[in-house]
């Protein structure tokens, strides 16, 4: 049938466009960024190297041996809690 076929191309590629803080100089200063969450890290407007924040949660964006991949960032243990752990 050649109905089927308009289908799916209209629904293969879906467009999430979600705003986001974007870092290029690892948090020193933020921008907001509509990016888009519907496909691909490649195709979401994110590139290597750039620090977003989603949820509260930021991420490091890399590149992979497949394409852009995210990192969470660890928040580094304080000198005052490693005072206490003694």
């Amino acid at each position: 049938m050649h109905g089927d076929q308009g289908y799916d191309e209209s629904f293969s590629v879906v467009s999430i466009q979600v705003e986001v803080k974007v870092s290029v100089d690892d948090g020193e200063t933020w921008t907001r960024r509509m990016i888009n969450m519907g496909g691909e890290l490649d195709d979401s407007g994110l590139g290597a190297g750039e620090v977003v924040q989603l949820q509260g949660e930021k991420y490091r964006v890399l590149a992979g041996d497949y394409g852009l991949r995210i990192e969470p960032i660890r928040k580094p243990v304080g000198e005052k809690k490693r005072a206490r752990r003694r």
